[in-house]
């Protein structure tokens, strides 16, 4: 039996760190192994092409580039040949395309993942509040089905007055987590030698890109509240690279706290769970509504590590209070700094929310069960 041709286009995609296109990548492999056609469309990125998998990829050379937009027009006459297309939503420069290949065959299927509301700043906010105006709520009318990560995030942003329309259209679908790859293990001795890591010492962990896209992930925060809480047994990794991460150096510095902040840099995919399990508490400090869900803080419980994580719409049904970790209010370095205390005088406690956390991920967030059940929303269209 063939099956569905399905193209899904997204603006991010591995080897770029980043969730959107994690999350594009798994619906692309599960979809694949369970016989699916699957056709990937994403922009091209210098020095990064992703090789052996069972879907095809497409890179599209934008006509111009900002951040993690990219203009493609080229991708309206791609789409032509596809019964089905899966937009991962925001992708401005490639959002337009597919809303137009669907004007121009109405018959088609067109189904979305929303993964966050765009927020911005300077210029940008206001781009985007005239984008959300203009064409978001045509593009939201064109789609059969829109895939939301959680309800809380949902009715808490800019698809609230869409749901209040049409509740129907709108299908809550978890975001996965790789079990296979991330999984509880000892802390990895090399990095325990390559950080000085002490036995006394209570490791934070920190993932996220350090460039001006991600400018929403709070390190800032976390850098004022490590420095206010002023324990030298208790030490941060930060994982991620990008223009601000030399910033970020030199705040630590004059915090003076650079001998206890380890930047690691980029790491690849089969280090990341190893830092993982070097830590015993994630954090999760992000800021403002760009952040929709939190799959670094998946990764964590998956390893059995408990997270602390701002309460926001979204975050806060990942990490529930108390089952996967704790919450601060955003923005609150003070009560950062609190809760980290509190978790260094609680060892047992973290142990107990870390086993937690890796029960929850398991009944969940696995990958297979999650895509079946978007296969069945695309055979009800």
């Amino acid at each position: 039996m063939v099956g569905m041709k399905i193209a899904i286009v997204t603006a991010t995609f591995p080897p770029y760190k980043g969730g959107m296109g994690n999350v594009a990548y798994f619906h692309a492999k599960e979809l694949a192994k369970a016989g699916e056609d699957v056709t990937v469309f994403c922009p091209k990125k210098i020095g990064e092409r992703l090789e052996g998998e069972q879907f095809k990829i497409e890179y599209l050379l934008p006509l111009f580039k900002y951040g993690n937009a990219a203009f493609v027009p080229q991708l309206y006459n791609e789409l032509k040949k596809f019964d089905l297309v899966h937009l991962h939503y925001p992708f401005y420069g490639g959002a337009e395309a597919v809303y137009f290949w669907k004007k121009r065959w109405p018959k088609k299927k067109f189904v979305m993942t929303y993964h966050m509301d765009s927020v911005g700043e300077g210029w940008l906010k206001w781009f985007f509040k005239f984008y959300r105006m203009a064409l978001l709520k045509r593009i939201l009318k064109n789609c059969k089905k829109v895939l939301i990560s959680t309800q809380d995030y949902a009715r808490n942003g800019d698809l609230a007055k869409y749901i209040e329309q049409d509740p129907e259209k709108f299908i809550v679908s978890n975001l996965g987590v790789d079990l296979g790859r991330f999984s509880p293990g000892p802390k990895p001795e090399e990095l325990i030698k390559k950080y000085n890591i002490g036995s006394d010492n209570f490791v934070l962990l920190f993932v996220g890109g350090l460039d001006k896209a991600h400018y929403f992930k709070g390190l800032e925060y976390l850098l004022r509240a490590v420095a206010m809480v002023g324990n030298t047994d208790i030490k941060l990794v930060v994982v991620g690279e990008g223009e601000l991460k030399e910033g970020y150096q030199e705040k630590a510095e004059k915090l003076g706290i650079e001998k206890r902040v380890y930047f690691a840099g980029a790491v690849s995919n089969e280090d990341l769970v190893r830092y993982y399990r070097l830590c015993d508490v994630f954090v999760f400090p992000s800021i403002d509504k760009s952040e929709a869900y939190g799959l670094v803080a998946l990764e964590a419980g998956a390893c059995a590590k408990p997270s602390i994580a701002s309460n926001l719409p979204g975050v806060r049904f990942v990490v529930k209070e108390g089952e996967m970790g704790v919450l601060v209010e955003p923005k609150d370095a003070d009560q950062l700094a609190e809760k980290i205390k509190y978790l260094f005088n609680n060892k047992e406690l973290v142990k107990e929310l870390g086993q937690k956390a890796r029960g929850r991920v398991e009944r969940e967030f696995k990958w297979s069960v999650i895509v079946e059940k978007i296969r069945e929303i695309y055979k009800s269209l």
